[in-house]
C-alpha cells in the first residue's frame, strides 16, 4: 500500500469521516420529545464515537492487516471475516443498511421540498426517487470511489455551512448587536422573506471555497488543500458576520431617521395647534 504525506491524507480523509458524520434531519428523531439539551447530546456523542472513531479505525486495521486495496476484493474479505463467508447474510444486511440511509436522506429531502411549496406528497417522494435513482446511476458511471469521494466530500460543505451561518446568528450576531434570538417558535413561511441574501451570498461563497478546495471538479486538482468543510465553514463566518452586522446598522439608523422625522412632523402639528390656539 502506498503511503502519502500526512497532509494529504488529512485531505482525502477528512472529507469522507466529516461527509458520513453529517445528517441534517437529527432534529426530527427529537421533535416529539421534551428540549433537553443533554438527552440530545448524549446519543449523538455516543453514536460519532462509534461510528466515527472506532468503526474507522477498525476498517483501517482490517485493511492494513489484509493489504487489499480492491473495492470488490475487500467486500468479500469483510464478508468472509464478519459473516463467515455467507453471502446471503452480507446481502441482506447490506441491503437493510443501504434502503435505511437512503430512506432517511430521501425523507429530509421532501422536508425540504415540501416546507419550500406545499406539493403533493406523494409525487414529491416519486419524483425525488427518480431523481436521485437518475444521479447515482449516473455517478456510477465515474467509479464507486471516485463517487463516494465526491458525495463525501460536497455532503460535509454545504448541510453543516447553513448550521453553521445559524450558529452564527444565535450566538454571535445576538452578542454583537444585544439582540436576543426567540426560537421557542415557528415562524410561518408568509410571514418570512423569500431569500435572506446575507445569509444566501454567506452560503453561496461558502459553497464556491469548499468545493473548489475539495478537488471533487476536474481540473481543480491543484485547489485541492486543507480541509474543505472547514475551509466552507470559515467563509461562511467571514462572510457572513459582516453583512449581518451592516445590516443591523442600516435598520437602525433608518429607525433612527423615521423617528427624527415621525417627532419632528408631531411638533410641527402641535406648534401649528399652538398658533391657531393663540389666534
Amino acid at each position: 500500500i502506498p503511503n502519502v504525506s500526512f497532509l494529504t491524507a488529512l485531505t482525502s480523509v477528512s472529507g469522507f469521516v466529516i461527509g458520513f458524520a453529517v445528517w441534517g434531519n437529527e432534529a426530527d428523531y427529537w421533535r416529539y420529545g421534551k428540549t433537553n439539551k443533554w438527552l440530545t447530546a448524549l446519543p449523538l456523542t455516543i453514536a460519532l464515537l462509534i461510528g466515527q472513531i472506532i468503526f474507522p479505525i477498525t476498517g483501517w486495521m482490517i485493511s492494513r492487516l489484509s493489504g487489499i486495496t480492491d473495492y470488490g476484493a475487500a467486500t468479500n474479505y469483510i464478508n468472509v471475516y464478519a459473516f463467515g463467508g455467507i453471502t446471503a447474510i452480507a446481502a441482506i444486511v447490506l441491503t437493510v443498511a443501504y434502503f435505511a440511509c437512503n430512506d432517511s436522506n430521501l425523507y429530509g429531502m421532501i422536508n425540504a421540498v415540501e416546507n419550500i411549496k406545499k406539493l403533493p406528497h406523494h409525487g414529491v417522494c416519486a419524483a425525488l426517487a427518480v431523481v436521485c435513482a437518475s444521479l447515482a446511476a449516473w455517478l456510477s458511471t465515474a467509479g464507486i470511489a471516485k463517487s463516494l469521494e465526491a458525495i463525501a466530500s460536497l455532503n460535509c460543505v454545504f448541510l453543516p455551512t447553513v448550521t453553521v451561518i445559524m450558529l452564527c446568528e444565535f450566538f454571535m450576531i445576538s452578542r454583537l448587536i444585544g439582540q436576543s434570538n426567540d426560537l421557542s417558535q415557528v415562524p410561518d413561511s408568509a410571514s418570512l422573506p423569500v431569500v435572506r441574501w446575507r445569509a444566501f451570498i454567506a452560503l453561496s461563497m461558502a459553497g464556491f471555497v469548499g468545493v473548489l478546495t475539495s478537488g471533487v471538479v476536474p481540473g481543480t486538482e491543484a485547489f485541492h488543500v486543507g480541509v474543505c468543510s472547514v475551509q466552507a465553514w470559515l467563509t461562511a463566518i467571514v462572510v457572513y458576520l459582516p453583512l449581518r452586522i451592516l445590516e443591523h446598522k442600516r435598520s437602525v439608523a433608518s429607525a433612527t431617521s423615521y423617528t427624527k422625522q415621525y417627532i419632528e412632523k408631531l411638533w410641527a402639528t402641535e406648534a401649528a395647534q399652538s398658533v391657531e390656539l393663540l389666534k
